[in-house]
C-alpha cells in the first residue's frame, strides 16, 4: 500500500538512546501527534519533551487505580466483576498522564484470563478510535 515503514531497535540500548533515534526518524517526518498501541516501553524525557501533551496510549484498566503492565491479568487475579479501558496522554509517569476517555469492561461470568482479554480488547478495538476521532475533531473545531 506504499506505507513507510521503520523499525528501531530498542534491545540492549539504554532508553534515552532508543529515543533519540525514534526522535532523529520522527521530526523530518514532521510527526503532530504519536498514537501508542501495545507499546511496553516507557519513553525517557527525550520523546516526552518533544511532544509534550502529544502522545497518546490506551491502557487496560482504570489507570486512576492500577498502571502498569498486564491489565487484564490484574483484574482477573483480582476477581473484579468490572474494569475499563483508559486512553490517556503520556507523561513520566506509567499510565498516570491526563484521562481522555474510560470504557467500562463487564466482567461477570468470566471465569479465565483469556475470556476477559477477549471482552476487554474488543472494547479497545473500537473506543481508542471514538475517543480520537472526538478528541481531533474537537482540536480541530477549537481551531477554527
Amino acid at each position: 500500500m506504499n506505507i513507510p515503514c521503520y523499525v528501531v531497535e530498542s534491545k540492549g540500548i539504554t532508553r534515552e538512546s532508543f529515543d533519540c533515534e525514534l526522535l532523529a526518524l520522527l521530526l523530518p517526518l514532521h510527526v503532530d501527534y504519536i498514537i501508542l498501541a501495545g507499546f511496553n516501553r516507557v519513553l525517557s524525557p527525550v520523546m516526552l519533551n518533544a511532544y509534550k501533551n502529544k502522545i497518546i496510549n490506551i491502557h487496560p484498566a482504570d489507570s486512576k487505580v492500577y498502571q502498569g503492565l498486564h491489565g487484564y491479568q490484574w483484574a482477573y487475579e483480582n476477581k473484579l466483576a468490572k474494569t475499563f479501558i483508559t486512553v490517556h496522554f503520556v507523561d513520566e509517569g506509567i499510565d498516570t498522564g491526563r484521562i481522555l476517555g474510560q470504557a467500562d469492561v463487564d466482567l461477570t461470568g468470566c471465569s479465565s484470563i483469556e475470556e476477559i482479554e477477549h471482552r476487554g480488547l474488543a472494547i479497545e478495538n473500537r473506543f481508542y478510535s471514538e475517543v480520537l476521532e472526538k478528541y481531533f475533531r474537537e482540536l480541530i473545531n477549537n481551531s477554527l
